[in-house]
């Protein structure tokens, strides 16, 4: 998951980039976790719904160890 604070509208936008059109976004941080489990069920069952395909993780090995 991805979280970047809302410079324009305050609050902060999570988003999963494994789940392209997946993100919640809520003015605290504490809200923001629970909205966050929401939005990827919400978004899997859609997706399920629609006979799409749900995409795999990323690969972690790839994965740097950033935050930015």
């Amino acid at each position: 998951m991805e979280i970047v604070e809302d410079k324009d509208e305050g609050g902060y936008v999570l988003s999963y980039p494994d789940l392209p059109g997946c993100l919640t976004c809520s003015d605290s941080l504490d809200d923001l976790l629970e909205l966050a489990k929401d939005a990827k069920e919400t978004w899997i069952s859609g997706m399920l719904e629609d006979g799409k395909e749900i995409p795999l993780p990323s690969d972690l090995r790839s994965y740097l160890g950033q935050f930015k």
